[in-house]
């Protein structure tokens, strides 16, 4: 049996007297059959409890025809990088099912887990990295404040300049955030930082590398939909960061100005960005403005998604945004995560919005 532990769904074990057959270069392989997979992934609930149904479900299909060989049309689209560390290869038998403008498939929901994918090659790999999280900035730009206090055991706090005004700084810059509570366990701790910009204009960053979802059941899990287990860790990170910014908005009379980013490990649509954002009312995720086939910047099982974001406060008005995609489709990676850019402009602080400031993209496609 295989990955009881993991969700997934069991291998064929083998008891008894067993036949075997030696393959060499006299012997034919078998023939491989063809994929052809239903319009439905998985049914609810345990799997394996259940009857099989290759005729009506994904999974099914491919639990029938575990080991086997298969064929695919020529033409079946690729919509993963090749020549990655894991050696993964996946295509898509259902072409028009979510498709980025590159060909991928985009990730748009738990309910629609893009049943038309399948994987053809996977190799082992171990990943590896030291991560951190650091603000470079360009001088010319921007001012860093500099405050000191911070270190990494001790919280960051907002403090008034006087009671009755809305001049807010940080108690030390950089800093971070509740470090010693439960939930940065075996987990980075955001960084924030206070910044100057166009004069004495002050903008508050938080950057942040949340809990990734290591021991999270696969898509294709023995029980749907799969446990999302590390999501609990990453919801506890939420709700520190979110309170933290909505002390920034109420100690600052909701003018300060707030960008949250980083690799927050979840998707736009999950209740971890609903706990960061406040479900919209705090904080508005940029990925969700843009059109439905831009919105990835990793491709993971042959799904293209986004655990990367960028969060601003309602008070900045005027910028642009887009994600570039140099890295997540393609095998010549610096990274396999996209570069996000958001561009904070300037004069754009009255109403209605000059037409300059309305959001855009920075972005221009030359692949």
């Amino acid at each position: 049996m295989r990955g009881r532990a993991t969700g997934s769904q069991t291998l064929t074990e083998l008891g008894g007297t067993i036949n075997t057959i030696k393959l060499t270069s006299s012997n034919a392989l078998p023939s491989p059959a063809p994929v052809s997979f239903a319009d439905a992934f998985a049914k609810t609930g345990n799997l394996e409890a259940q009857p099989l149904e290759p005729g009506a479900y994904v999974l099914d299909w491919l639990e029938v025809h575990e080991g086997m060989r298969v064929t695919v049309a020529q033409d079946t689209r690729l919509i993963s990088p090749v020549d990655t560390e894991f050696g993964e290869l996946w295509v898509t038998l259902k072409p028009a099912q979510n498709p980025t403008p590159r060909g991928g498939s985009a990730y748009v929901s738990y309910d629609d887990p893009n049943s038309g994918r399948l994987m053809l090659q996977a190799l082992n790999g171990a990943p590896g990295g030291n991560i951190r999280q650091v603000f470079l900035f360009n001088p010319a730009r921007t001012a860093f404040v500099d405050r000191p206090g911070g270190d990494a055991n001790t919280a960051v706090t907002v403090l008034k300049a006087r009671p009755t005004s809305n001049q807010i700084m940080l108690s030390a810059s950089p800093g971070r955030i509740n470090p010693t509570s439960s939930v940065w366990n075996a987990s980075r701790k955001p960084l924030v930082g206070e910044f100057l910009y166009d004069g004495n204009k002050q903008l508050f960053v938080i950057a942040n590398h949340f809990n990734s979802k290591g021991g999270d059941y696969p898509l294709t899990a023995a029980v749907q939909p799969p446990n999302r287990t590390s999501e609990v860790q990453r919801i506890g990170q939420a709700t520190e960061v979110r309170d933290f910014v909505a002390d920034l908005a109420a100690k600052s009379g909701n003018t300060a100005r707030v960008v949250v980013l980083g690799d927050i490990n979840d998707y736009q649509f999950s209740p971890t960005l609903a706990t960061l954002t406040d479900n919209g009312a705090l904080l508005k995720t940029l990925i969700s403005e843009l059109p439905v086939n831009e919105r990835y910047s990793y491709v993971f099982d042959g799904n293209s998604q986004t655990l990367d974001h960028i969060l601003i406060s309602p008070t900045i008005k005027g910028y642009s945004y887009g994600v570039v995609h140099i890295n997540a489709e393609f095998s010549d990676q610096a990274s396999d995560h996209d570069p996000q850019i958001l561009r904070i402009l300037t004069g754009c602080g009255s109403e209605p919005l000059p037409e300059r400031c309305r959001p855009g993209s920075p972005v221009v496609d030359v692949r």
